[in-house]
């Protein structure tokens, strides 16, 4: 809350805040209750919905202090300052950016549309991203029956980040709607909710937009022959790129080594060789990304376990590889052109993720939020092909 002096009090255990933020969830309760009268919740869903609308309070100052993620504060006191016409003292700057092209701007400015009465201390913003969640959840109801698709938002990453003050669940939200109105062809669509990623999360905006190039320019998903043009294509890119490709990873890559060093930057610089760290050749990415991306995929590893987070966020990346695998094989995506325009997205993200993934807790969530809309995705595409073929 911001008092005369312009300064921010979180309200941190007591009275005020679970006051403030009662208020922020019965009028998401309220928005449910829309929803189920209108018809666009079934019962079932309304009664899970009231359930995980009450996650935000079982997290911050409960499970974990609210610094455990960082990110929060600077995302609640820009959405705060945002509603001031004066400066708000103890705010992170982001010297990196300014204006619209701020990350954490933008990130308040999206969440500050959600219909909730208070931002008043850092759990906030984490019941606007309740309501983003439950909108995306209405909208993909069209597509997937409820009584499945409920089980996407159980997960426990899911929970927990849609639980918190994080651009994460905004960028699953736009990243979900894109990958559907890809699927269904209608590219506008898809664009106008792909672009807003540009500036959220520009990583994964570039491995999403691979799918659009490969499905708008070569008829990836129609044709076998586009397909292997789109491939000739890439590698050929990759090739004659090469240089300024690998230059922009090492650059992430070192500076995210640096990042997860004990010592922080300086020591880094001084007591490490970063030329250790760098990939000289398309094929030396290759031969990394093969060492690395299994443990991408499963991290935290059971022998960097130091919380009991890590053992849930291990077991849990086990289940959703198993579950996605189990999609693909149910509905026998491989056999559909349209399915690898999306694998490739999907493995270019991974990839490249892999690679650049020092510090576990950071990449866990980048791995999520990227993976997510892949898992979603991957199911509808799965019900539509099996549609079509009953109608035919």
């Amino acid at each position: 809350m911001v008092n005369e002096y312009i300064a921010f009090n979180s309200h941190a255990y007591s009275l005020s805040y679970y006051l403030f933020e009662l208020a922020n969830y019965s009028s998401l309760i309220l928005l449910a209750v829309i929803f189920r009268s209108l018809g666009f919740l079934n019962n079932s869903s309304f009664w899970t919905w009231c359930i995980l609308l009450l996650s935000p309070f079982f997290f911050n100052y409960v499970l974990f202090d609210v610094f455990f993620y960082g990110d929060q504060q600077l995302y609640t006191m820009e959405a705060i300052e945002q509603a001031l016409p004066y400066g708000l003292e103890g705010k992170k700057i982001n010297s990196g950016a300014i204006g619209i092209m701020n990350t954490s701007f933008l990130t308040a400015k999206m969440l500050s549309f959600a219909p909730i009465p208070m931002i008043m201390t850092y759990t906030s913003l984490a019941f606007a991203n309740k309501f983003f969640t439950l909108i995306l959840f209405v909208w993909l109801a069209k597509f997937i029956d409820q009584d499945k698709l409920i089980f996407f938002f159980l997960i426990p990453s899911f929970i927990l980040y849609s639980s918190l003050s994080l651009r994460d669940p905004m960028i699953m939200v736009f990243s979900c709607v894109y990958l559907v109105h890809l699927i269904n062809r209608k590219y506008l669509f898809a664009m106008i909710f792909l672009a807003p990623l540009f500036l959220l999360k520009f990583q994964n905006f570039s491995f999403l937009l691979v799918a659009f190039v490969a499905m708008v320019f070569f008829q990836a998903h129609k044709s076998k022959l586009g397909l292997i043009i789109f491939f000739i294509t890439a590698i050929i890119g990759s090739l004659i790129f090469q240089e300024r490709l690998l230059e922009g990873l090492n650059i992430y890559r070192i500076a995210f080594a640096m990042e997860d060093s004990v010592d922080g930057y300086e020591f880094f610089s001084e007591f490490n060789d970063s030329s250790l760290l760098k990939i000289n050749s398309i094929f030396s990415l290759i031969l990394i990304s093969i060492q690395e991306l299994p443990k991408f995929l499963l991290i935290p590893l059971p022998w960097n376990w130091t919380n009991p987070f890590h053992v849930v966020q291990f077991f849990e990346s086990l289940l959703l590889l198993i579950i996605m695998t189990a999609i693909v094989v149910r509905f026998q995506l491989h056999k559909t052109l349209e399915f690898y325009p999306l694998l490739v997205s999907l493995m270019s993200g991974l990839i490249i993720y892999s690679l650049i993934a020092f510090n576990e807790g950071t990449f866990v969530r980048y791995r999520f939020s990227f993976f997510f809309p892949f898992l979603i995705a991957f199911y509808y595409l799965g019900l539509k092909i099996s549609q079509e073929k009953q109608i035919k």
